[in-house]
Formats: structure tokens, sequence, C-alpha cells
């Protein structure tokens, strides 16, 4: 063995008087690094994007679902709620359901009959028995969920003019036991802070109706302010308008600055042409003795410090022309420019918070706006609209699902409320009300399907539930589908690329063994069996396979750490977004993937050997008598 691995080494160490050979080497080398690279980075980004869908569709709907059959609506246990009086004549979504202190209300003495054709009252709480199911396995979170629809109209403030926003939307109740749903809430921007703080001071409660925005300072202004600044660290401003006043008591004595004099006012920029300085309390330019307002020509940025105080004061500094402005501000005139959030923004406890997706922000919505929600609800004589107050608490990123961009997430009771007493929007009742399942291991969805489909057959209420996993849900079976498709075709894409990269081997392979049919002969002749020849000719294949993997590897792996900064760079040459985020995300992803490692590992070496075969066979068919009479 030792024998053939240095005859190996020999044969790929480059050499000067066979530089033909050895650039085609290094070529081939090359050629496998290059497509290993371009295979690696292709595949760990889309398995990347793929994964980041598949964990936001089922953070936000839940891995596995549990939905009622139309068994279960028509069963005694569903239907006995709507003849009693004390579920007050309605019948009771799974929510209410879980928590209601009597599997059957029903009291003879005061309620109607119960028709003949109803069925006999279940021996079991149906809900009950399916939650106290999945509390027995401790891996699994679950909790009711309900839609609904409603009209839903916003009112956009921005400079005291108020706009409206009217949409037809989908409304989904907020699912607080789920675990991964902080993971797609968006943290409040910049402009949604300082949109609070304007907000702060109207008086925007009433938002039922349709008025323009009050210019009147809200009652509540001084604890509406107390409660935002709780929840959060104030550390940057800046002024909210150009050519920003600078108050002197900023200015330290015995600064100096560039600075122009205009007829009204100072104003300070690098290229002034005057000095302006502040001695003994007092300001100079040219060293004359000056009061006309100082401007400063550029933005400026300070550290900010909230005063512990009543009235809303920051200490703040920052450099202008390497001169330091320090001291004390009202927050009148600036905006915040940086903030450190601690807690969930809440300022609005008159109205209801609701959840919007990502997309409402293209559309100008911010944190705070307010609306109302709008459904019919049938009276005695007519039918009227009915308006729920809301306020925007915050946005989530749906992800790539046509539909998420027009769910609305709302506490509980909105749902309830509007499903009880609107046909505006006709939702298919097994879907509209269910259970969301979550837990981490999302390849083991259709094993915990199973598992519950079997307890719930042993408990004899498997014919009031279907279960479905991630891949069955309707709105994403086509989608995973088209992941699958793409992923086999991606890695046939793949395979046939390594392909043509490794049938390079056989072109140099070939040249070699012409090359090399003296030492062959001469090897043979010493006895070396033909099994030995073919296996150091493979093996220059397998080294060569292995040395491109490398390096391919090396390089994917540099270009994914950087990803971020090719983007942008790629961004600027075409002078637009290279990637769109609605589709992309803010980012790709840059972890290198462990299938696509796993896949050049296995594919590129075993492809390099079975390419020197055809040279390694070649070599071995060498007539060694022939070869050492020619020479």
């Amino acid at each position: 063995m030792l024998f053939e691995l240095s005859i190996i080494r020999k044969y790929l160490i480059p050499r000067r008087k066979q530089l033909s050979v050895s650039l085609i080497g290094l070529m081939s080398i090359f050629v496998i690094a290059l497509v290993v690279w371009l295979v690696l980075v292709f595949l760990s980004v889309t398995e990347g994007i793929e994964r980041g869908w598949l964990d936001k569709l089922t953070s936000l709907n839940a891995p596995l679902r549990i939905n009622p059959t139309k068994a279960y609506f028509n069963s005694y246990y569903y239907q006995i709620d709507s003849i009693s009086w004390t579920s007050n004549y309605q019948e009771k979504s799974i929510g209410e359901k879980l928590v209601a202190l009597e599997t059957n209300p029903y009291q003879p003495s005061s309620d109607m009959e119960i028709p003949y054709n109803w069925p006999q009252p279940e021996k079991k709480d149906l809900v009950k028995e399916v939650f106290a199911i999945l509390s027995k396995n401790g891996d699994l979170t679950c909790q009711d969920y309900e839609l609904s629809g409603a009209m839903m109209r916003l009112q956009i403030v921005k400079d005291n003019t108020a706009s409206y926003l009217t949409q037809a939307s989908y409304l989904a109740s907020y699912t607080e036991n789920n675990p991964y749903f902080n993971g797609l809430i968006l943290p409040p921007s910049i402009k949604d802070i300082n949109h609070l703080f304007n907000l702060a001071s109207q008086k925007i409660s009433g938002s039922c109706l349709d008025e323009p925005p009050s210019t009147s300072l809200h009652e509540n202004y001084h604890d509406r302010l107390h409660t935002l600044l709780s929840h959060m660290t104030i550390t940057g401003l800046k002024p909210t308008y150009s050519h920003w006043r600078i108050p002197p008591e900023l200015i330290e004595d015995n600064s100096s600055f560039k600075a122009d004099h205009n007829q009204t006012h100072i104003l300070v920029h690098d290229h002034g042409t005057g000095i302006l300085k502040k001695q003994k309390g007092k300001l100079y330019f040219q060293n004359a003795e000056t009061s006309a307002p100082v401007l400063l020509q550029d933005p400026i940025t300070f550290k900010a410090k909230l005063k512990p105080a009543k009235d809303l004061r920051f200490l703040v500094e920052a450099k202008v022309q390497n001169k330091l402005l320090k001291g004390e501000l009202p927050f009148k005139g600036l905006e915040i420019a940086s903030a450190k959030i601690e807690k969930p923004l809440i300022f609005n406890q008159e109205d209801t918070g609701v959840m919007l997706a990502k997309s409402f922000q293209d559309a100008g919505v911010k944190m705070g706006d307010v609306g109302y929600l709008a459904y019919s609800a049938a009276t005695a004589s007519s039918v009227q609209e009915q308006r729920v107050p809301i306020y925007v608490k915050g946005f989530y990123d749906p992800g790539i699902m046509s539909v998420g961009n027009k769910c609305i997430l709302v506490p509980h009771e909105i749902t309830r409320t509007i499903n009880q007493s609107s046909n505006s929007f006709n939702f298919d009742p097994t879907m509209a009300n269910g259970i969301m399942v979550w837990f981490k291991d999302l390849k083991s969805a259709d094993k915990v399907k199973a598992d519950l489909i079997k307890s719930f057959e042993e408990a004899g209420i498997d014919k009031y539930w279907k279960v479905t996993t991630y891949k069955e849900y309707d709105f994403a079976k086509d989608l995973l589908q088209q992941f699958q498709s793409d992923k086999y075709l991606f890695t046939i894409v793949g395979i046939i690329i390594l392909i043509v990269a490794c049938s390079n081997i056989i072109s140099l392979l070939i040249i070699m063994v012409n090359d090399k049919k003296k030492e062959i002969g001469i090897l043979q002749a010493m006895g070396t069996t033909k099994k030995s020849i073919a296996f150091i000719f493979s093996s220059c294949g397998l080294v060569m396979g292995v040395l491109g993997s490398i390096i391919g590897i090396i390089a994917a792996l540099l270009t994914l750490h950087n990803l971020d900064s090719l983007v942008h760079l790629l961004s600027f040459i075409e002078g637009h977004e290279a990637f769109n985020a609605a589709f992309w995300g803010e980012s790709l992803p840059n972890m290198l993937s462990n299938h696509a490692l796993l896949f050049i590992l296995i594919t590129t070496p075993l492809i390099s050997v079975l390419a020197a075969l055809v040279p390694a066979i070649k070599a071995c068919r060498i007539n060694t008598s022939s070869i050492l009479r020619s020479e």
C-alpha cells in the first residue's frame, strides 16, 4: 500500500517537465472547487429560506391542528347550548366549552324540549377529553383558536392630517400559549416610537367615529408619556427640522466654530469663513458680540438621558466640529433617534389592541393608529353595523402566505362576539374553530398525529375530531409540495453539474496514462498487479475530487460569512434591492446546510472515483511487452 501511495504522490505533485499535465490537473481541481462552492452556497441559501418560511408558517399556524368534524357539530354535546337558558341559547366555542362548569347545561324544568331527532348525550366531555390527552404529553403546547372576519377602518394621522385605510380582513384570535409567537413580532421602529409620542398628546379616544384628529391636549397626556417612558430607555435625540437653532447654554465657554453671518442669523458649518466664539457666557462673531440666533446647518444626533423630573427634559451631548455641545434640553422640537425597548409598548388602554401584518407598514400604518372593526349584527327590527374600537398594538411577520397579509390578530372576545352575532363572513365551521398544537421537532409531526389519532380512538372520540399536520393545510400544501419538488430538482441539477466538473478528471488521467505508459510497463514488469495500477489512477481521481471539495467548502464558508456584504454590493451595482425582502426576507440565510455538505462530501468523491475508472481500466490493459519493446 505504501508503494502505491508514493506513486500517487509522485503523479499528483506538479512538475516543470510536465507543465501541461500539471495545468490540466490544477484546472480540474479549480473547476470542481468552483462547482462545489456554487452548489453549497445555492443549496444552503435556498434551504435556509425554506426553513425560514416553514418556521414562520408553523409558528403562526402551528405544526398540527385539531378541528371539529361535522359529527361534532351534529352532536348533542354541541347543540344542547342552543336551547339552554344557562348558555344564553347560543352554541359555545371550543374555548368556552373548555372553561364551562357543566358538560350538559340542559335544565328540563326551564329549557325547551329536546328535539326527537337529536342524538343521545355523549358520555364524555368532547373538548376537555382532547385537552386531557394533550396535557399528558409534556412536549406539546396547545391552545384553542377562532377565525372570523370584519371590515377594518384605520385612521392614519400625519402632521395633524388624517387619512383612512379601509379593508376587509380576516380575524384570528391571539394564541398566548404559542411558544414561538414572540419570534414573529417585529420590534417597534423609531418611526413607531416617535408616532406614539406624538399621539400621546392627542384625544384619540372615540375611534369609532370618523372624525379628524383633535388638536387639544389629551387629559391623560402626562400619564401616557409616563407609561411610554416606563417601557423604554431613550438613548438618542435629534431635531425634527433642518437648520436647528442651537441654544447658547449648550455651547461651552472658550469654544469656537466655523460659521457665516447672514442678515438674520449665524449659520454654523464646516466651510464657514468666520469664527463664532463663546467667552464668559457671551457669543462673539469675528470678535464682535452678537445676539443673532445660531443655526446648525448639518444634521446632529445627541446622546440623551432622561432627567428624573415630571417635565420631559433630557441631558444631552454631541460634537460639532469636534467641539462639545452639552447641556439640558426639553423634548419639544426634538424626536427620538435611538431607544432601548424593555417592555411591549402599550399606551392606549381605552381601545382594544390588535396586531397587523407587516405589509400594513407599507401603507403608512404605525403603532398607535386607531380605528374600528365593523360587522353587521341582526337586531329585532333590522341589521345594524356594529363597531369595535381598536388601536395598532404592533406588527408581525406572516411569512409569504397571501392570506396572512389580510389577517389581524385580535383578542378571543372579539372573534367570539362577531361569530355569535354576524353572518357577514361565512367560514367553514370545521375550520373557523379548533385547537393548535406546537412541538419542537417538525419532523415528528406525522408521528404526533398518529399518536393523537390512536389516543382519540381509545377514548372513543375519534369521529368528532380531525387531526392535520402543516403538510396538509390547504393554504400551504401547494407551496410545501413546490418546496419539495424544487429540492429534488436542485439536487439533480447539482449532480449533473458535478458530473460535468468531474469529467475533467477523465481527460487529465487519460493524458497521464498516455504519458506514463513506460512507467506503467516497468511497474508491471516488476510485479505490480493490474489491481494496484487501477488503484493508483482511481486514487488520483479521488484525491483531486477531495481537494476540490475542501477548497470549495472553504470558499462557501467564506462567502456565506460575508453574504450580507456581497448582497449590499450587488444591490449597489444594480441600483436597487437585489433580493425582494417580501420574498427572500430581510437578509439571506448564511448558515451552511448540513444536508448540502453531506451531499457534497458523498457525491463529489464518488463521482471523481467513477470518472477515474475509465483511465484506470485503460492503464490496466496496457501490454507490458509491447510498451517495453517500443521504448
